[in-house]
């Protein structure tokens, strides 16, 4: 019998609720993985959707809703991960 195996070096994880109930809000917490040999400078993007709305939390703790596709650089250093949500604040709050 022979072995595999798989490993990503570098991917990203959504943390998702098993079930979401129409007008709830929740947090999304996407989490970017890096096992590769240098640093990276990540893109991550939440492309619009007339199914969603995005509740996006600055410093200041003001809320404003938008519905339109947002993009972020996140930097991961080599051998870790980042939680976007310590980056930027995303919710989405489903119709």
């Amino acid at each position: 019998m022979r072995q595999l195996e798989a490993f990503k070096p570098f991917f990203v994880s959504l943390n998702l609720p098993y079930s979401v109930v129409r007008g709830e809000q929740l947090a999304l917490q996407a989490n970017v993985f890096n096992y590769m040999d240098t640093d990276l400078d990540v893109l991550v993007t939440l492309k619009q959707s007339d199914d969603f709305r995005n509740i996006v939390v600055d410093a200041g703790g003001n809320t404003q809703f938008v519905s339109q596709t947002q993009t972020t650089t996140v930097h991961v250093r080599t051998q870790t991960e980042a939680f976007l949500t310590d980056v930027k604040h995303i919710s989405w709050f489903c119709y």
